[in-house]
């Protein structure tokens, strides 16, 4: 679990393989993550404007679980210099 600025990230890693149309599988690691907020409110709707806020100003929250998978587990300074399947 990792403290964010808004938040809680769980983590998990796991071990996959990676299958690709005609070709062998291949070991692979899944990162996953959620993220655990607390939304503020007495009222459904104060509740739900303040889901609304937190999912529009999501991107911080994106690239921090970024940045602690490239660096923390993949020794990747940078998120660009990761190479995708995808």
């Amino acid at each position: 679990m990792y403290s964010l600025e808004r938040g809680e990230l769980n983590l998990s890693v796991a071990e996959a393989l990676l299958q690709l149309q005609d070709a062998e599988p291949t070991p692979a690691v899944l990162f996953s993550g959620s993220f655990q907020y607390e939304i503020a409110g007495e009222l459904e709707g104060e509740k739900l404007q303040h889901l609304y806020q937190l999912l529009e100003n999501g991107k911080p929250d994106l690239e921090a679980y970024r940045e602690i998978v490239s660096e923390r587990f993949l020794g990747v300074k940078k998120v660009e210099e990761l190479v995708s399947v995808a």
